[in-house]
């Protein structure tokens, strides 16, 4: 039998002289020229990449106790098989060296200054009723709400047992906030670092989905993306919720990209379960993965995987179902905000939404606007605006995606500063302007992929408020196509000068 030395004096041989006949492709050498190689691998890598650059890799070109270099190098030069790099070997490539902690201190800075100017301490109902949920959590009284003092509703005192919220950030906040002394700096910390490893993983993605070719223009735009990362200072859902999102569509990528499907079906499955635990809102990105699985595995495949990917997904949401029925007889494990959200999306846009409308004081009475019995009139008195009205109701709920698109987050607010305002929106359109083009370059599988969080969060808007903190966590999946665009764009100057 041949030895592995002797195959590889051999492939060099035959490699050299086929590397002397492409010598003019000077990108290859620049490449394999800056790694620490053996001459004898760097020649079997040269003739690979230049012949055939998605030929499956040897497997007699290995080393004991590990991936190979050859393995290395030739998933560092292939940008379509990203299986074979990790972050590790990033560092040896000089350019990518420095520019991953120069977004990285980019992103901390944001949130440093965020957290410095931004913070709005225990002021948001929201997260009022996150903070007296996990009180009442640590306090042993169960998952609800006792002893409230919300305001503007003086006289509503509680509700436990509760749904009003779905478990996965009070239970958070037991662990980041009560158990650690009932500081808001350290959820903020705590958050920050989620949202780092949020910009880690959209990165990753970008890298699996495109390539090295628009790697850079990705991470600017994603460590200069100020709203993302400036959740980190409010104690709200959303630093959490876009680390789930991001990591969970990782997930699906590496579940449709690899062997080992079933592992990464079953984490993608855990992956939409916390999320769905989190907001009520993930259950659509839940239903809808089975389009991108389609396009990227068939039908039956398809089919087949999203079942163990549901079944996983059901498993670890069942608890909170059977809580639910048990508890308060709500076969549902969604939380009880739905009925205000669909009440305010049949309500005209210019009416009144708050206690100046006769319709939500009547919902709400004496209780909470997100109480069971409150969840109750408000899904009443929507479904009579609907029908009293469905043209108009359904022309709303197409517009509103588009009208919640259309300004930068959170530039509403500023809408005095006419300056500053255009100056955002300018900014808004040009990433939306550069994902579309990003879109006319990504093939049909890596779109469906992409796109699926834009969707998903979308069609949600048709039935809830038209509110930009919804869109904000997909806005990773919008900078990776605009990411694209920039690189598209940049071809087409180079090609012409």
């Amino acid at each position: 039998m041949v030895s592995d030395q002797a195959l590889c004096r051999t492939q060099g041989s035959t490699a050299n002289k086929v590397f002397q006949q492409h010598s003019s492709r000077r990108d290859v050498n620049k490449n394999i020229g800056s790694l620490d190689v053996s001459d004898n691998v760097a020649k079997v890598v040269r003739t690979v990449a230049i012949s055939s650059p998605h030929r499956s890799i040897p497997s007699r070109v290995s080393e004991r106790g590990g991936r190979s270099r050859f393995e290395l190098l030739y998933g560092l030069l292939d940008p379509k098989l990203h299986s074979y790099m990790n972050f590790r070997d990033l560092r040896q490539i000089p350019v990518q060296r420095h520019l991953p902690f120069a977004a990285l201190a980019i992103c901390v800075i944001i949130q440093i200054c965020g957290i410095a100017f931004l913070s709005q301490g225990h002021a948001n109902l929201d997260t009022q009723e996150y903070l007296s949920i996990s009180k009442s959590l640590v306090e042993g009284n169960g998952y609800g709400v006792v002893g409230a003092s919300f305001t503007d509703f003086d006289a509503f005192r509680g509700e436990s047992p509760t749904r009003m919220r779905q478990p996965g950030y009070p239970f958070y906040l037991v662990l980041f906030y009560w158990l650690t002394g009932q500081s808001d700096l350290i959820v903020q910390i705590s958050q920050v670092i989620l949202n780092l490893l949020t910009l880690v993983v959209a990165y990753r993605i970008a890298l699996g989905v495109y390539g090295e070719r628009s790697r850079n223009a990705t991470l600017l735009l994603l460590a200069a993306y100020f709203p993302l990362w400036v959740t980190s200072a409010f104690i709200l859902t959303e630093s959490l919720f876009t680390f789930l999102l991001v990591s969970t569509m990782y997930l699906l990528w590496r579940a449709t990209t690899t062997q080992s499907k079933l592992l990464y079906f079953g984490a993608t499955g855990a992956g939409f379960a916390a999320l769905l635990l989190t907001r009520p809102i993930a259950m659509l990105p839940c239903l809808l993965c089975v389009i991108p699985l389609w396009v990227h595995l068939g039908f039956r495949k398809s089919v087949r995987w999203w079942g163990l990917q549901a079944a996983v997904c059901l498993l670890l949401v069942a608890p909170w179902f059977i809580r639910n029925s048990v508890s308060l007889g709500d076969y549902t494990p969604l939380s009880s905000d739905a009925g205000y959200n669909l009440w305010y999306s049949s309500v005209p846009d210019n009416a009144p939404k708050w206690f100046d409308s006769p319709q939500f004081a009547e919902a709400v009475g004496d209780g909470y606007y997100l109480d069971r019995a409150a969840d109750e009139r408000f899904t009443q008195k929507a479904i009579v605006n609907i029908k009293a009205n469905p043209v108009s109701y359904a022309a709303r709920a197409l517009v509103r995606p588009f009208w919640t698109w259309s300004y930068f987050p959170g530039s509403r607010q500023y809408r005095d500063l006419t300056a500053l305002f255009m100056a955002l929106n300018v900014v808004h359109y040009a990433i939306l302007l550069l994902a579309a083009v990003g879109i006319t370059t990504t093939s049909r599988r890596d779109l469906a992929y992409l796109l699926l969080p834009v969707v998903s969060l979308s069609i949600v808007l048709t039935v809830s408020k038209g509110i930009s903190r919804f869109i904000v966590p997909a806005m990773p999946f919008v900078l990776i196509l605009a990411g694209q665009g920039i690189d598209r764009i940049w071809r087409l100057a180079r090609r012409r000068t």
